[in-house]
């Protein structure tokens, strides 16, 4: 028919528009038209958020030690940085103490931690879900 897009053309236009808000909700970039900012930035703070209580959960002494800077430090990096594709949380985590440690915010507690750290914190964690 004409006048009709072709589909692939508007696949194309639809993976565009999809990359273009992933990139406003993960990296921060400019909203895509049509899009409320204000909203995207709502849920940008949601999925930082998410993040960060991710990372919590797998790894507790990071916010344990750095106490109340956690939430900012972790906010700093992660409006930089994507989640990593893979390993979820527990690679999340990972990539943020090595940005501490690039940034100089790496407390000794965490760069040092004492042998048996993580077999006592799954030990802890799974006694806790009987």
């Amino acid at each position: 028919m004409p006048g009709t897009p072709h589909p692939d053309a508007a696949r194309a236009r639809l993976a565009a528009a999809e990359a273009q808000l992933i990139a406003a909700l993960v990296t921060g970039a400019p909203a895509p038209a049509d899009f409320d900012s204000g909203r995207l930035r709502v849920q940008r703070a949601a999925l930082i958020a998410k993040r960060r209580d991710g990372v919590t959960r797998v790894r507790p002494e990071l916010s344990q030690v750095l106490g109340p800077r956690f939430s900012a430090l972790f906010h700093a990096y992660a409006t930089t940085r994507p989640k990593p594709a893979h390993g979820g949380s527990t690679a999340d985590g990972q990539a943020f103490v090595q940005y501490l440690a690039a940034h100089g915010r790496l407390p000794e507690q965490i760069m040092s931690p004492r042998p048996g750290t993580r077999l006592r914190r799954l030990v802890r964690h799974l006694s806790s879900r009987r």
